[in-house]
């Protein structure tokens, strides 16, 4: 993405598209409780995260689906309003680890990145090959 500063509005819009697909009308019926705004402001902030890579849209008119663009890893998290809720009862994010999470980091970094890790994973098994034992040990349960 970018270093686009999003308003308390458009989190919350992005919030919602991250759910399922959803119309403008659906949007607005959702996001009225926590912020009164109507269709023409709704649809300049879509607008706006469009423009911004941040949804995509499918189909014209009423029918219009807005979809958020971001991956699940990198959405933003708003510190406060998540520990607000009791971590048993808490609706954002997952009750447990999602391994198919892993597959997404596959383009995560590009080939000369993947070199560099590559070239460092190396040295430091050189450097731990080095390393006496017992000095390993005891770094590990420090």
């Amino acid at each position: 993405m970018n270093d686009t500063i999003l308003t308390r509005r458009q989190i919350k819009i992005l919030d919602i598209l991250s759910q399922v697909p959803i119309t403008g009308v659906e949007i607005i019926e959702k996001i009225r409780d926590h912020f009164p705004i109507s269709k023409a402001t709704l649809m300049r902030e879509l607008v706006f995260l469009k423009k911004q890579k941040f949804v995509t849209t499918q189909g014209h008119g009423k029918n219009t689906f807005y979809t958020s663009l971001q991956e699940p890893f990198l959405k933003y998290v708003d510190i406060e309003e998540y520990f607000k809720e009791n971590s048993q009862i808490r609706t954002k994010g997952s009750k447990s680890f999602n391994l198919n999470i892993i597959n997404k980091f596959e383009k995560a970094f590009s080939s000369e990145e993947k070199k560099q890790l590559l070239s460092i994973s190396k040295k430091l098994s050189a450097q731990k090959k080095l390393l006496d034992l017992s000095i390993f040990k005891r770094e590990i349960e420090r």
